[in-house]
């Protein structure tokens, strides 16, 4: 009986790590949409800094956007694209 609630516990516990850790397809679209918004924004007021960005980030955005599997990098990258455009202007 203890053993089961052991591992039952262990079991729960690791869903719901799990369950956090996973990024979405609707997550995914979400943040792509927010950081296409955020590159047409910095383009329109602030070209140079774009044209910096893009070409920095354009090929590894494209190619883990050739995986769909791979989300939790989709979104791990969109985070981390999104922080950088708001903290280089």
């Amino acid at each position: 009986m203890r053993k089961s609630l052991f591992l039952s516990l262990i079991l729960l516990l690791m869903s719901g790590v799990s369950a956090k850790a996973a990024c979405t397809a609707e997550e995914a679209r979400r943040k792509s949409l927010d950081y296409a918004s955020a590159l047409q924004e910095k383009s329109r007021t602030e070209p140079d800094a774009y044209r910096s960005f893009a070409k920095k980030h354009q090929e590894k955005a494209m190619d883990l956007q050739k995986d769909p599997a791979n989300l939790d990098a989709l979104c791990n990258y969109y985070d981390e694209a999104l922080k950088e455009l708001q903290v280089n202007p």
